[in-house]
């Protein structure tokens, strides 16, 4: 299990990546509609650990505050998953403000043990996960039922998730 620190995106958006989460299950593949839990929304992980406790809250809310920030989406991107199965994802189109707004998550969470080295500057790819759990023989059906979406969205939010309590904590305000 892993806490994480992640934005939210505007209804349009949400909806959008949802549809895409629909083919995909529609198709019988995986998709991350499987997860039913109301916490799960189509998200940017900003920053990931094995704990985010609440101590860090305060500074998070400061690194936030210049939301909402537009953010565009780029091309679909595979990551490996593991045990010979990849992660579908859509990518975010790095920008300057992108960028410094995780930094800023980055330096609020200065400090906290173990943060995952692929949300930390330099290793960062922001994307907003389709499908976990795709063998290679599903990839090109993922890929064609996916592929046309808007390029524009709004993150309107930021949360911090926490995987123990299984409850999100909103930053925004």
């Amino acid at each position: 299990m892993s806490d994480s620190v992640e934005l939210l995106l505007d209804s349009a958006a949400e909806e959008a990546v949802r549809r895409d989460w629909v083919r995909l299950l529609e198709l019988g593949l995986p998709s991350q509609a499987r997860h039913t839990s109301e916490s799960n929304r189509p998200h940017i992980t900003l920053a990931a650990a094995p704990a985010i406790d609440g101590s860090f809250d305060a500074a998070l809310r400061g690194a936030v505050r210049g939301l909402p920030q537009e953010v565009r989406f780029g091309g679909l991107l595979l990551f490996g998953g593991g045990r010979r199965t990849f992660i579908l994802v859509r990518q975010v189109v790095v920008s300057a403000a992108l960028t410094d707004l995780h930094r800023r998550v980055g330096d609020a969470l200065a400090g906290l043990p173990g943060q995952f080295a692929t949300t930390l500057a330099g290793n960062w790819t922001p994307h907003v996960t389709l499908a976990r759990g795709l063998s290679a023989d599903q990839v090109g059906q993922a890929v064609a039922a996916v592929q046309a979406e808007p390029a524009a969205a709004t993150a309107v939010a930021a949360r911090r998730w926490d995987s123990a309590a299984r409850v999100t904590v909103d930053l925004s305000g």
